[in-house]
């Protein structure tokens, strides 16, 4: 009995660990997008996957309090660019990612998302 309950255990405890730097976020929030002639709000969800501190398309610093991530893509008609702030302490979450026009820097349209991550337990 005592090694099924010590296999057990090391089962579980091999399930349960992760790498420092992986983490699954699963956000439930407000989207508001502002485009040039409108603006709408609906509730969303984001869901982020970070492997080895990175996330896909962003360049990301971590903290103990505070992930931070930022992304730049530029061509010939337009620019965008995407921010994303984490708040581990609190679960709090902000997307933001605005598109300019290349000539003339015209706001072509900005999108905002406010909400709170919770870690999935199983991922």
């Amino acid at each position: 009995m005592k090694k099924l309950l010590m296999a057990l255990l090391l089962v579980m405890l091999g399930a349960c660990s992760k790498s420092d730097g992986d983490l699954t976020l699963s956000c439930y929030g407000t989207n508001i997008l502002n485009a040039v002639d409108k603006t709408s709000n609906r509730d969303d969800t984001r869901n982020c996957i970070f492997v080895g501190k990175k996330l896909a398309g962003y360049e990301c610093e971590w903290s103990s309090k505070t992930i931070v991530c930022y992304e730049a893509k530029d061509d010939s008609e337009k620019r965008s660019r995407s921010h994303l702030i984490y708040e581990k302490l609190t679960g709090s979450f902000v997307e933001l990612h605005t598109e300019r026009a290349s000539l003339g820097n015209a706001l072509l349209g900005r999108n905002i998302f406010i909400g709170k991550c919770a870690t999935p337990i199983f991922n």
